[in-house]
Parts: C-alpha cells; structure tokens; sequence
C-alpha cells in the first residue's frame, strides 16, 4: 500500500489550488475584496499569472491576507519560486490565515527540498488549532513516518488522521484505512478499514479504490465479492494507478467478477507493461510466446464489449492476432483489427523496411486492380508508415502502420468490408493507430 503519494497529494494541492484555497478565498469581508479575489482566481486557472498578479494589488496594499496567501500559491505555481511564495504565505500566516499556515507548513516538508521539520510543525499546529483538515492530516503523517527529528508515533498519527477524516478529508480517510487494515496504532480492524477505504474510494482516491478492491477480492475480514472488487480496482485502473491496470488484465483474463474478455485484458496489462509492471508483463509473454515484442494499442473503451479475439499462431516467426465482433467469426467477417508479426527470417529481401512493404504491396494491388486500388499515406519514413487503402472486389477498406524493429515488421490494421465508410469510425481508428507503440518484453 502507497503512502508516498499522499504527502505528493499535499504538495499538488499547492500546485494546483485545491478546492481548501478556495474555501476561505471565498469569504472576503467586503464585495470589492470578494470580487478581485474572484477574478484573480479566474486569471490564475487560466493559466494567466501576471494578469491574476496584477488584479491582486490593491488588495495587497492594504495587506489583505487572502490576496497574500493567494499571491503565495501563484508564485509557487507559476515560477516554482518556493522563496517569493514563502515570503507572501507567511505575511498571511502571521495574520491567522489557516490555509496560508498550511501552505508554509507544507513547503517545509516537500521533498526536493530542504526539510525543516520543527518549522513545518509550528505552522501546520497553528493552522490544525483552526481545524484545518489538510495540516491535521500532515501533521499526522509526519508522526506516521517519522524523521530524525520527529520519531514515529502511530498513536499520535492516529489521532491526527481521525480529526481530519471528520473534517472528509480524503487522504485522511485512506491511511485510517491502511493503519486499521495493518493494526499500527490501533488493534487491527479490518470493518473499520473497509469503511476508510470506501468513504476515500468514494470521494475517488484511487489508492482506497484498489485496496478496497483488494479487500474484497481476497476477503480479507469481509465477505469475499468478486463484482464489487472488479469494480473497485476498474475505476483506480482508469485513474492510471498501474498495479489497478494490472490486475484489472488478469481479472478480464479469468473472468473474476466479470465476463471474461480478453481483448480488454491485452489492453490493461498492455498498459501496465508499457509503465514497467513485471507481473503484466510476465503474462503477455507466455500470452505472446513467440513475440518479443508486442503493441499497445488503445483500442476505444466502447469497442471493448464487441469484439473478441482469434489466434491464429502460423509458426514461431509469423505472429497473426485478430479481433472481430462477437456475432461474427474471422472467415466472416464485417469489421476486423488485425497485428500481424513477420520476423527477418521470412521477409522478402527487398522488403527490408516498412516503406519498402508498403511500396511492394501498392505495386502488387495496382497490378491486380489498376486504377481501382486506391491508396493515401500520412506518414512515412523508414520504418514507420501510416496509410489508408482501398480494395475492390471484395470491397474493403483499411487503415494500416508498419513498424520495422530489429526483429521483424509489425503490421497493425483496421479494416472494413464494402464500399461504405464511416469518417467518425475512421477518425476513431486513426487514432488508435497513431497512440499505438510497441511494448519492449
């Protein structure tokens, strides 16, 4: 389980001025403080920094504390200026402005930088005294880890977590789920971490989704659910946790919870290969024996529950992978994506490159077809080609990309039968294509 991330969690809510800014932003004393501060924040989520600076300085004139912690996030925004952000962040802060006192807090904590513990703590006290749930939360990770100043104390991190998990502070919320689930600073209650973990996974913590999803699958102190952990670790998957990604393929792979699917199998143990996980990638290759190497192809989600795949293993050098709709077989076909591997061996020998396949297979069609064969390249250079043919009798259409590798070329296709062609469908593929990348094994 991650912990690492919630204090980054803390950190990006100064780069990118969370909702607890806002809060207290929102409650200037007078309309023309309400409004500048409204139209700076309008600026800065703009991206337009000097703009937002700008409409901020009478405000700053008279020492308005929200226009100085605001100014504050903005130069650690913008310039990643932790200097000029700290100088403005402590004028707040020595006015009592909580959420500036957690910002300086939190800068005192960041990693990449150095570290002074004691600091962090005198500001995030005074804001946490404010029930800031964000420097209760902080505080209470700095007992959960510990430093060389600060020893660990889960009992005191504990409580922390508690008072800002009242408060429904997410992050809060999840490492009570993990302290419970592990037993650190509480007897271990595996109820009471299901309930942290769904009241984050609810909020969209994709931490807690996965571990909840986990909880449930293995039945660790619940009741086992395999639809309801499927579920879970889906919607961390789709939030790019990768081991969510990962273990979403396997569970599409052996139908745990769901029907099983194998073409959204390849795609999420695809994805979690492409970012390095060893277990997805260890599946592909005993998946894809012959190859080592294999696309990544971003098929569109609502293709998923449509299409499915059929092998069609020739010999160790050629590869062929095909995907058709449910209702129809590869030898009938409407509609149909195809990878197709060819190693060196088996290759023509004035076929070396991919531009060189492409241009022998428009010589040969034109021979077939004559003017009838059409064809349109959008990009093309040694070993890597996008086109678009057409094929008449039987009518069919493709978009198609050659990659030459080391070992072989790579062949990843869509195409349709009959004259009819879809532009929504044919901007959807092209797409795919072009995200497509090979997955080194």
């Amino acid at each position: 389980m991650s912990f690492y991330h919630k204090l980054c969690l803390c950190l990006a809510i100064i780069l990118l001025f969370a909702s607890i800014s806002y809060a207290s932003l929102n409650q200037s004393h007078d309309d023309f403080g309400k409004q500048t501060i409204k139209i700076a924040k309008g600026h800065f989520q703009q991206g337009k920094y000097e703009e937002a600076i700008e409409s901020l300085k009478e405000l700053l004139e008279i020492g308005n504390s929200e226009a100085q912690c605001l100014l504050g996030v903005i130069y650690l925004s913008s310039e990643n200026d932790s200097v000029k952000a700290a100088d403005w962040l402590e004028k707040a802060a020595l006015q009592g402005h909580s959420d500036a006192q957690y910002f300086l807090g939190s800068l005192s904590v960041q990693e990449g930088v150095k570290q002074d513990i004691k600091k962090a703590m005198y500001w995030l006290e005074k804001a946490a005294e404010q029930n800031n749930p964000a420097a209760q939360f902080l505080i209470g990770l700095i007992y959960y880890k510990g430093s060389e100043i600060q020893q660990k104390n889960y009992e005191k991190a504990l409580d922390w977590f508690v008072k800002s998990a009242t408060q429904n502070n997410v992050s809060a919320q999840y490492q009570l789920g993990v302290m419970y689930f592990s037993g650190l600073g509480t007897p271990q209650n595996y109820l009471k971490a299901e309930e942290f973990f769904k009241k984050a996974a609810l909020q969209g913590d994709l931490e807690a989704q996965f571990d909840l999803g986990l909880m449930l699958m293995n039945g660790e102190g619940v009741k086992m659910d395999y639809t309801q952990a499927a579920g879970w670790i889906k919607k961390s998957a789709e939030q790019g946790k990768v081991e969510a990604q990962s273990f979403l393929g396997r569970i599409y792979l052996n139908g745990w919870g769901v029907k099983a699917d194998s073409h959204a199998s390849l795609y999420w143990l695809s994805k979690a290969a492409d970012q390095g996980d060893e277990k997805a990638i260890q599946i592909l290759k005993e998946w894809f024996s012959p190859m080592q190497e294999l696309y990544s192809v971003s098929f569109p989600v609502d293709e998923w529950e449509n299409w499915k795949i059929d092998n069609d293993q020739k010999r160790p050098s050629e590869y062929v992978l095909e995907f058709v709709p449910l209702s129809e077989t590869v030898n009938n076909w409407s509609q149909l994506v195809t990878i197709l591997f060819v190693s060196n061996e088996i290759l023509n020998t004035n076929s070396k490159t991919a531009l060189t396949v492409v241009q022998s297979f428009k010589k040969s069609m034109n021979k077939i077809y004559g003017d009838q064969f059409k064809s349109n390249t959008f990009w093309a250079t040694e070993n890597d080609v996008l086109c678009e043919n057409f094929m008449p009798n039987p009518s069919e259409y493709e978009i198609a990309r050659l990659i030459k590798t080391s070992k072989g070329i790579y062949r990843l296709s869509y195409t349709t039968r009959g004259s009819y062609r879809d532009e929504k469908t044919k901007e959807k593929w092209l797409k795919s294509i072009r995200e497509a990348r090979l997955i080194k094994l």
